[in-house]
């Protein structure tokens, strides 16, 4: 068998690789926006909660507690994503 007819079968294998690979990747990418955005949430509700007036902050609060519960979540997701890309390496 020549080196060439070899390379070619090898090459769907290849092919397949580098398709889970940049699944992977894409994967991360979608993880990365989802973390940044609930960090954003979190900046808007710590906001919200520190300008209520001092009587009415226990809602506000409330809620920049769970933002901050949503972005823990968000980065372990993103983080998971990326041991994904790195095994793949």
């Amino acid at each position: 068998m020549t080196p060439r007819i070899l390379s070619l079968r090898l090459r769907p294998d290849r092919d397949a690789r580098l398709r889970r690979k940049n699944a992977l990747i894409d994967e991360a990418m979608d993880r990365y926006l989802e973390w940044r955005e609930e960090c954003a949430a979190v900046s808007e509700a710590y906001q919200s909660w520190t300008s209520a007036p001092t009587e009415e902050t226990d809602m506000p609060f409330a809620a920049y507690t769970a933002a901050l519960d949503r972005e823990q979540s968000a980065a372990t997701v993103y983080r998971r994503a990326l041991e994904g890309v790195r095994r793949s390496i």
